[in-house]
C-alpha cells in the first residue's frame, strides 16, 4: 500500500485530469511481444490499477481480460464504473489487494503490470533515504508467483531524475526531495527483477508521452485548474503549508510575467524523460520467486 499518498482522498478529486495513461502504447507493445498467449487471449493482473485508465486502453486494443487490483476501494469503485461504462462488462474483474499479498493462485495470469506504484511501497529513514528496498522485491516476487511460465511483467516507474524532473515539482523543493528519495534507479529495478526470477526483456524511456499533453506546457495551468494539478504524485504528498507557498509562488511569477521562464528553466523531462517502462519474463521452467 502507499506509504505517503492517501489515494482514497485523491480518488475523490480530479484524478483522471492529472493522471493520464501515459505509456499505455509501450505496455501494449511489450505485452504483445512477450505474452505466452496471443494478445487477444491474454489475461492480465494490474497491481495498482487506480481508476482503470490503463486498462481501458489495453482492453480497447484487444487484450482479452484484466483483473484490476488496488488497495483503495474508492479507486476500484471508480475503475469498475469506468469499465462498465466503456462496455467491457465480461472482460474485467476487480479485487482489493494490498501488496505483496494478492491472494491469487499460482500461475494464474499471462501478464501483469504495475504502473507508477513501486515508489509507494518503500519508506525513508530518519535521514530521508531508503535503506530497505525489499517491499518492492516482495511485490515483484508476488507478480512472479501468479504468472504462468513465460508470463510477462511490465513495470512503469520513475527514477529519481525523472520523478523530480517536472517543472512544477520545483515549486515544492522539500517535497520533491522527499519524493525522489523513494524512487529506485534503473539498476536497482533490474536487480530486483532478476532476484524475483524475471529475465529483463525490454526497457524504454518515456521521452515525450507526458510532455505531449498540452496542459503540461500550459504555464498558467495552476491558475486555471490548481485542484487537478495538485493531484500529481509529488504535489499530492506536500503539506498544506508547502502547497500554499507553491500557489503563492505561482501567483507571484504570473504577476511578474516570469511563469513561462520558470517552466523552461526547471523542465528536466526533456533531458531524462518522464518515466521508464521495463518488461521481464518468467522463465519457462523457473521456480524462482516462489
Amino acid at each position: 500500500m502507499s506509504t505517503f499518498t492517501n489515494y482514497d482522498s485523491v480518488a475523490a478529486s480530479d484524478y483522471d485530469v492529472a493522471r493520464l495513461p501515459i505509456g499505455a502504447d509501450i505496455m501494449e507493445k511489450f505485452i504483445r511481444k512477450n505474452s505466452p498467449a496471443d494478445y487477444e487471449k491474454t489475461s492480465l493482473v494490474d497491481f495498482g490499477t487506480g481508476t482503470g485508465s490503463y486498462i481501458v486502453e489495453l482492453l480497447k486494443s484487444g487484450m482479452k481480460f484484466a483483473m484490476c487490483t488496488d488497495f483503495s476501494q474508492i479507486m476500484l469503485d471508480k475503475c469498475e464504473a469506468k469499465l462498465l461504462t466503456g462496455g467491457f462488462d465480461e472482460r474485467f474483474g476487480v479485487k482489493k489487494v494490498c501488496l505483496p499479498n494478492s491472494g491469487f493462485d499460482n500461475d494464474e495470469f499471462d501478464a501483469a503490470k504495475c504502473s507508477m506504484v513501486i515508489h509507494h511501497l518503500v519508506k525513508t529513514n530518519e535521514n530521508g533515504v531508503v535503506d530497505d528496498w525489499s517491499p518492492i522485491g516482495d511485490a515483484f516476487s508476488e507478480a512472479h508467483r501468479v504468472l504462468k511460465s513465460g508470463g510477462v511483467f511490465v513495470v512503469a516507474f520513475s527514477t529519481p531524475e525523472q520523478r523530480g524532473g517536472n517543472w512544477y515539482a520545483h515549486l515544492v523543493p522539500d517535497t520533491r526531495a522527499r519524493t525522489i528519495a523513494r524512487c529506485p534507479s534503473k539498476e536497482k529495478v533490474r536487480e530486483l527483477f532478476q532476484a524475483a526470477g524475471f529475465q529483463v526483456a525490454n526497457e524504454e524511456v518515456m521521452k515525450n508521452h507526458y510532455c505531449s499533453n498540452e496542459t503540461y506546457y500550459d504555464h498558467e495551468i495552476f491558475l486555471k485548474n490548481q485542484r487537478a494539478w495538485f493531484m500529481d504524485s509529488v504535489l499530492s504528498s506536500a503539506t498544506e503549508e508547502e502547497l500554499a507557498a507553491a500557489k503563492a509562488k505561482v501567483n507571484e511569477l504570473a504577476e511578474k510575467n516570469e511563469l513561462k521562464k520558470f517552466l523552461e528553466d526547471h523542465d528536466d523531462f526533456k533531458n531524462f524523460g518522464c518515466g521508464t517502462i521495463i518488461a521481464g519474463v518468467k522463465a519457462l521452467s523457473s521456480s524462482a520467486g516462489r
